[in-house]
């Protein structure tokens, strides 16, 4: 188990499309412009759940 970290954020998509959107979206680069001095690393893991 990683324990290495202090917070962590959950986010699940519809698709592999609208996880896209995401990563380009003008807000959510902004959050990296302005917050990235705030974090050393950022670690992602990816997952799959079960297909509803």
């Amino acid at each position: 188990m990683d324990d290495s970290f202090t917070y962590q954020l959950t986010l699940t998509f519809d698709s592999a499309e609208a996880q896209e959107g995401y990563q380009t979206e003008p807000a959510h680069l902004k959050f990296i412009e302005d917050a990235s001095a705030l974090w050393q690393k950022v670690v992602v893991y990816d997952a799959q759940g079960a297909v509803q």
